[in-house]
């Protein structure tokens, strides 16, 4: 998959097909619009979720601050579509309230 390409209608199928994901979220996560299209559809279909806090804290996706917030900055300037950085943010608010 290159930058900038939608995620597979195949990855999606997956997502549709699964009862429960494990969301590795570390510094530069939130710099793959890959990674955050995959959370956005595993949080809208109301996936069970258990996210892994890699070199993160929980707090820094919540608020998207420290690195996380800096790896989102750098998503937000090459996407520049404010609906998919709202779903963006909301994701990551969501992740960094779950239990990892």
């Amino acid at each position: 998959m290159e930058r900038g390409d939608e995620v597979a209608p195949s990855l999606y199928q997956a997502i549709e097909d699964s009862a429960a994901a494990v969301v590795v979220i570390s510094q530069n996560y939130a710099d793959s619009r890959w990674c955050m299209e995959e959370l956005c559809k595993l949080i809208e279909d109301r996936r069970f979720i258990l996210p892994v806090f890699y070199q993160v804290d929980p707090s820094n996706v919540r608020r998207q601050t420290g690195e996380v917030g800096k790896a989102l900055d750098r998503l937000m300037q090459k996407a520049r579509d404010e609906k998919d950085i709202k779903r963006w943010r909301e994701a990551l608010t969501k992740a960094g309230d779950m239990p990892g």
